[in-house]
């Protein structure tokens, strides 16, 4: 039977490791990766998503288009169009978990990388150049409105 005090230690680290386990969300980029935008010109940006081990490459580019449609509806814009599209992916072996005892109270868990487990990060780019009122008939532009509408139902996003 354990301690409580440690009865508590064991509960906040497995709260902990339920954190860990989830796919980065649509926020500030930070330890566990997030958005970031840089202005390069009045009317241009760099928009950079990074994503988590447990983030999809498919997510990555969404909350990446999302950033976007932010940026041009906070900078009166309604549409955008893509100028670049960057995507790239790190891999590095994941070490399996392997039990040992240590104490009377639980176990440890160690182990060596192996190669054969792959853990996968994603990040997609974009340069964007905002579009104030309605884009030209032969330029391929977002509505920032109707894409940040289906990117919030998509990925049910409490925000408004």
């Amino acid at each position: 039977m354990t301690s409580t005090p440690f009865r508590g230690i064991l509960v906040a680290l497995a709260l902990g490791g339920c954190a860990l386990s989830s796919a980065t969300g649509y926020e500030p980029a930070g330890s566990d990766g997030g958005y970031s935008e840089l202005q390069l010109a009045p009317d241009i940006f760099r928009v950079a998503f990074q994503g988590n081990p447990y983030t999809s490459q498919e997510r990555v580019a969404d909350m990446a288009l999302l950033r976007a449609a932010d940026l041009a509806l906070a900078n009166g814009a309604s549409y955008f169009v893509v100028l670049q599209q960057l995507r790239q992916s790190s891999s590095f072996p994941n070490p399996p978990l392997t039990p040992f005892p240590y104490t009377t109270y639980g176990y440890g868990y160690w182990g060596p990388p192996n190669p054969a487990i792959v853990v996968q990060n994603y990040r997609a780019e974009l340069a964007i150049r905002l579009v104030r009122g309605q884009p030209e008939s032969n330029v391929s532009a977002y509505s920032a409105t109707l894409l940040r509408e289906e990117l919030n139902r998509r990925y049910a996003l409490d925000r408004k």
